[in-house]
């Protein structure tokens, strides 16, 4: 698929900027009083019983703020791309069970984030102003 520089320019801009959405989302959680503890135990749903008992876990707080913190780079430096691409969708499609079902119908903003991380992978946003090619290159010559 070839993409004409407005295309490609737009593609490098939504990945930089979601990237530093999720960047800044984390970054917040981690310098803030963050917990998932009231999320989770205000989940409902055929999934509740699944996310309840993770409320109040440290562990899932700090798996929250990591997997936002590397996704936005991870997007910021177009590296590690599908890795990223894969997190955000797990960690987008997790937040949406959790509070099955959406309040104001089925369609929310992580449906929304799940949509843009596959058109990123799917468009290979990576290959537009990222790191990848570069980095791959310097650790095939370490090797």
């Amino acid at each position: 698929m070839s993409l004409n520089n407005l295309q490609k320019a737009i593609l490098f801009l939504t990945r930089v900027f979601f990237g530093l959405f999720f960047f800044q989302s984390g970054l917040n959680k981690l310098l803030g009083d963050f917990s998932a503890e009231q999320f989770l135990l205000q989940s409902s749903g055929p999934f509740a019983q699944f996310f309840a008992p993770m409320a109040g876990v440290n562990l899932v707080d700090f798996m929250v703020i990591f997997g936002e913190i590397t996704v936005g780079l991870a997007l910021v430096f177009g590296i590690l791309m599908w890795p990223a691409i894969f997190g955000g969708v797990l960690m987008m499609a997790l937040f949406y069970l959790a509070g099955f079902p959406p309040a104001g119908g089925y369609i929310n903003i992580n449906i929304v984030y799940i949509l843009i991380f596959l058109l990123l992978g799917i468009f290979r946003a990576d290959k537009y102003w990222g790191l990848e090619e570069h980095w791959q290159k310097y650790l095939l010559k370490r090797l």
